[in-house]
């Protein structure tokens, strides 16, 4: 799974008077809400080089706790209809979801395959960190708090979703006829703790597919809660 490369057209800061006068809602010193907004996404992409306009980071704003993932309590179920479709390929088993996947796509072996050697999805930087929450990778000791964020905690969404971001997923069989299972995210080798993988990231497909449980179960109430009126 890969999120879409991104490129950014950035005004030059020496420009004319005339330019400047139009673009100066860039540079306002007044910003709204909606600026504001736009400045926390910001903050969390990772980008090759220098970019003048790019560089307005702040230490008082961090998005990795509004992104859907530990931080939410509703963020963890919305990668899972992502999940239980990643389990139907690793396991060549028709897809068992009910919460935000395309029952008619999926039941159908033109548009799911399930015999398929190589898979490529393509998605954007808040799904993966939904998928990442739902799967048990970079688990946190305790929620995010996206006002004052802990400086030695590993979920960073920079570092987790930067521009070009990858997931892969390998299928692996030994010579014993045995099956496992092993994650990569950007290029890192996932420990997978939560399935008994050895030291080099290699679960066994049964335990993989066990300790999936929050996805196998729809989110455990958590998609219902989506709806509530309360």
């Amino acid at each position: 799974m890969w999120t879409p490369s991104i490129s950014f057209l950035c005004v030059p800061l020496k420009r004319s008077r005339k330019r400047r006068e139009a673009h100066s809602v860039t540079y306002s010193p007044r910003p709204n809400f909606m600026d504001l907004n736009t400045r926390a996404i910001l903050t969390s992409i990772t980008v090759l080089g220098s970019y003048p306009c790019l560089q307005i980071s702040s230490p008082f704003i961090s998005t990795d706790g509004l992104y859907p993932s530990y931080g939410q309590p509703l963020g963890r179920v919305q990668g899972v209809g992502y999940v239980n479709e990643l389990l139907a390929r690793l396991t060549g088993k028709p897809v068992q979801d009910h919460t935000q996947t395309n029952t008619t796509l999926d039941s159908s072996p033109i548009t799911f395959p399930l015999n398929r050697t190589i898979y490529a999805d393509f998605s954007h930087d808040n799904q993966m960190i939904a998928i990442y929450a739902a799967l048990g990778l970079f688990p946190q000791p305790r929620p995010l708090d996206p006002t004052k964020p802990d400086p030695l905690r590993t979920w960073i969404v920079a570092n987790l979703a930067p521009f070009a971001a990858r997931m892969v997923t390998e299928k692996l069989e030994c010579g014993s006829g045995k099956q496992y299972v092993r994650i990569l995210v950007n290029d890192a080798l996932q420990p997978l703790e939560f399935c008994g993988a050895m030291f080099h990231g290699l679960c066994e497909l049964g335990a993989f597919v066990e300790s999936q449980g929050y996805a196998r179960s729809d989110g455990a109430g958590d998609f219902e809660k989506c709806f509530s009126q309360t």
